[in-house]
């Protein structure tokens, strides 16, 4: 569906966070809350489609909580969903190592060693 974050219309949203469509700003953090819990990549190592279940999450609750009127699903990427996607990455990098994919420090192939380079 295009943009950086997949897009969804409300219906879809209150699906994926099993609320009515008109539900409360509390109703829809609740469900939003228990179903982070229960996709969070880590609390489901090994599962790859935590991450992904985990994002669409995110995507619904911001477009419930979003009161735009924007009944199709139109594309919208705003502050907080900058923010989700960010915290999405840096969790899917901590899953990776302490180090993420690259080593410590300059580290894996940028010749590792610390700051005082590779060799």
């Amino acid at each position: 569906r295009g943009g950086p974050m997949p897009s969804m219309t409300r219906a879809e949203a209150a699906a994926v966070l099993q609320v009515a469509e008109d539900a409360s700003e509390e109703d829809i953090t609740r469900a939003y809350r228990h179903m982070a819990l229960r996709h969070h990549p880590d609390r489901n190592p090994g599962d790859e489609h935590a991450t992904a279940k985990m994002q669409q999450v995110a995507v619904a609750k911001d477009r419930l909580l979003s009161g735009n009127g924007d009944e199709d699903g139109g594309d919208f990427f705003d502050d907080e969903d900058l923010h989700t996607a960010m915290a999405e990455l840096a969790a899917m990098f901590m899953a990776m190592g302490r180090d993420g994919p690259f080593g410590g420090p300059f580290g894996g192939p940028f010749g590792g060693g610390g700051f005082g380079g590779g060799g």
